[in-house]
């Protein structure tokens, strides 16, 4: 089955913390394959069902999750006493990942062999290696005239786009930006696509005056 309705379902299912499901039919396949394609939603899933307790019910779904039995009155009152969630800002954004860089000073060894043939072979590379690695190159080409003048595209408001083939660079280059602008005094963050809590977020930088949003 694909629908809109579905694919939001699977990205709630993704970021969801605790799943509730009031009234479920223990007649609805649906519902059962979608939570039986991975187990561990079980962990995260709680039926909330009328006050007699169902021991057949229970049987059945004792592999899918938890059950309460407080009909729908009980849960309303239940939610109306849960803690409220934090109040978004920039320090507890969910749909977004900063990309300000990452320099520890402790660690300023020379990246080691193996981190640079997974990175040349596999392009598996560190951001806070790279961070770490700047201004020099001994993790990667730091580009610097490119970034520059893509820096200055974005501070004159301007939308840009990277394109190029795969493993040509592109996430890299997106991260040294990301430190260029960010040393400009922006802030750098990444979207992180279908995430359910976007509107949330995004209220959360409407003061924002200097920010930068990176979509992959």
């Amino acid at each position: 089955m694909r629908s809109r309705w579905y694919d939001q379902f699977q990205r709630d299912l993704a970021f969801a913390s605790t799943l509730y499901i009031v009234g479920y039919s223990l007649a609805d396949y649906h519902i059962a394959g979608l939570l039986m394609a991975d187990p561990k939603i079980a962990e995260r899933t709680i039926f909330i069902q009328g006050p007699a307790v169902d021991q057949t019910f229970l049987r059945r779904t004792v592999n899918y999750g938890r059950t309460m039995f407080i009909g729908t009155d009980g849960f309303a009152e239940s939610i109306a006493r849960a803690q409220r969630a934090v109040a978004p800002s920039l320090d507890n954004l969910r749909s977004f990942r900063s990309l300000s860089p990452v320099r520890d000073k402790k660690t300023v060894a020379r990246p080691t062999a193996t981190e640079i043939f997974d990175l040349l072979v596999y392009g598996n590379f560190d951001p806070a290696r790279l961070a770490r690695s700047q201004p020099n190159e001994d993790y990667a080409i730091a580009r610097a005239d490119s970034v520059r003048t893509a820096a200055d595209a974005v501070e004159s408001k301007a939308s840009l786009v990277v394109d190029g083939r795969l493993g040509n660079g592109k996430s890299i280059f997106l991260h040294l930006l990301a430190f260029e602008l960010s040393s400009r005094g922006w802030i750098c963050l990444k979207l992180q696509s279908g995430h359910p809590d976007l509107q949330r977020d995004v209220s959360a930088l409407a003061e924002v005056d200097k920010l930068v949003v990176f979509i992959d």
